[in-house]
């Protein structure tokens, strides 16, 4: 008979995430604490979620918070979680949070962007851009890299000559990652 007793260990890694409006953000269920589990959460954009984390620790779970941007939860930290080193509560300023139109990257001036810690097993965001873009990773799902929009269309063509000085002149912009039109002037 015999063999080792010691229930194995559980890691779960919760890594640059954009959680909105949740009951409950981030969860350990009570089931895991005979399995040793520590739960590590770095990176991520926890917004206006009922709970926040909302950690419910019993037995030995470990939980590891850091460089996360917690904003307008009806509790950040629950459950005998705490904030971690680089942890912040600023506004993301996403791009819009309007019901059914809702776009989850960051606006240019988010306090979210170049803000986190380097992670080995994340090297893309959610579209496949590279990260870090700028001096450091970004919170949340978008790796904020400030593309110039595309010209994807214009009139007349590049480098028509003799143009009249009275002639329309229309261009398309298109955006870098999705290719969603984003304008169009005339």
């Amino acid at each position: 008979q015999g063999g080792d007793s010691t229930p194995p260990s559980l890691t779960v890694n919760v890594y640059n995430n954009t959680l909105w409006n949740n009951k409950t953000a981030i969860g350990v269920d009570n089931a895991l604490s005979g399995k040793n589990p520590s739960v590590t959460i770095k990176n991520n954009i926890i917004a206006n979620d009922g709970d926040g984390t909302g950690m419910t620790k019993s037995g030995t779970v470990t939980v590891n918070n850091s460089y996360n941007n917690f904003y307008n939860n009806g509790t950040n930290f629950g459950g005998g979680t705490s904030a971690g080193t680089g942890d912040i509560s600023l506004n993301p300023l996403f791009v819009s949070t309007t019901s059914g139109s809702e776009n989850f990257r960051l606006q240019s001036t988010s306090p979210s962007i170049d803000v986190g810690t380097t992670l080995t097993d994340v090297t893309t965001d959610i579209l496949g851009s590279t990260r870090p873009y700028g001096t450091a990773y970004d919170q949340g799902a978008y790796e904020n890299d400030n593309r110039v929009p595309i010209i994807s269309s214009q009139s007349p063509t590049s480098g028509a000559t003799n143009v009249a000085q009275d002639a329309n002149i229309s261009f398309r912009l298109t955006d870098a990652d999705s290719g969603i039109n984003t304008s169009s002037i005339t």
